[in-house]
């Protein structure tokens, strides 16, 4: 069994991995124009087509979702735990006129809304998008490391979606999520944690996470692509939550069977394949994912270092509460 650091080794590269694999078939939502680009088929870390929204980025490059994931993996790092005014202004910084990648419309609205307010040092970067796609779940995971088993755990992915997304959807399903993931770096088997985390989601949007958990249960018989294409291959949650939840019990030891297969679903993959990589990659540990997949990361060892750093902070900032 992977200890704890190797749990969270695998949850955090899982979730760079699953992104990187779906950069050059990312929102390809038609099976068979993606099938004429891409002739042999789907394997991963394919390289974006010309006017593509990844086209420049190479094999192993991360979306502008991974960009995002980095920029909150080092931002707790630096802050020794999660400061939403300072990782609203390093987004802001980060993704703002400069950014040479894709801004997604919560990214691009959550500039605007804070623009007016930067001179304020008060401003509590709590006011995102009115949002409900997968953008803040698909970077959460060291988050999760950091404060997976704790009291603050809800409050703190609250925080940390309103940066972007400031909609009780998207909160209810992140916090879903991380409750799910902290019960996987826990030891919990993913079927149970995947049940036992949505079940215990109260609030506003309760009700819609167990509406989705059923929907991908439901999905079970079918193959990763087709329960896909049976909720929907778009960026919202809906749409998202199942398919993740169906990839991962459907795979629930295979992490590069779960993930693949949710890469080759299509449209808005690499948020489900982030999300399905980092469930996976608690599941069995960074030791167990197939080496071939890490090594693709272009960044890897920039990446391996934070994570390394993520560790120390989270035994400092259980030292000092005494847990």
């Amino acid at each position: 069994m992977p200890d704890f650091a190797d749990r969270a080794r695998g949850a955090v590269i899982g979730q760079f991995v699953g992104d990187a694999m779906a950069l050059g078939s990312h929102w390809h939502y038609n099976l068979l124009e993606r099938a004429r680009l891409y002739p042999d088929g789907i394997h991963g870390f394919e390289r974006p087509s010309p006017g593509h929204y990844h086209a420049g980025r190479e094999p192993g490059d991360p979306t502008h979702y991974g960009d995002a994931a980095r920029l909150l993996l080092e931002s707790l790092v630096c802050d020794a735990g999660f400061d939403e005014r300072r990782f609203g202004r390093r987004f802001v910084a980060a993704f703002g006129a400069g950014y040479p990648g894709y801004r997604d419309k919560p990214t691009r609205l959550t500039i605007e809304n804070a623009l007016p307010h930067l001179d304020d040092p008060e401003f509590a970067f709590q006011s995102g998008a009115d949002d409900f796609q997968t953008v803040s779940m698909c970077r959460l995971a060291p988050v999760v490391v950091l404060y997976g088993d704790r009291p603050e755990r809800d409050a703190v992915v609250e925080r940390a979606v309103r940066v972007t997304q400031a909609n009780e959807e998207a909160v209810a399903h992140c916090q879903a999520f991380a409750r799910i993931l902290g019960a996987v770096l826990g030891g919990t088997d993913l079927p149970t944690a995947i049940r036992a985390g949505c079940d215990a989601q109260t609030g506003a949007g309760a009700e819609l996470v167990r509406i989705r958990l059923g929907d991908a249960l439901a999905m079970q018989d079918k193959p990763v692509v087709d329960a896909t294409g049976l909720v929907g291959r778009s960026c919202y949650l809906p749409c998202t939550f199942p398919s993740i939840l169906h990839a991962c019990i459907r795979h629930q030891e295979d992490f590069a069977s779960a993930v693949l297969e949710t890469v080759r679903a299509g449209g808005d993959n690499a948020s489900r394949a982030a999300c399905v990589g980092a469930l996976l990659g608690a599941t069995i540990g960074a030791s167990a994912i197939p080496a071939f997949l890490i090594e693709r990361l272009r960044d890897l060892t920039s990446v391996e270092a934070s994570i390394d750093q993520l560790l120390d902070a989270r035994r400092k900032l259980r030292a000092e509460s005494g847990s």
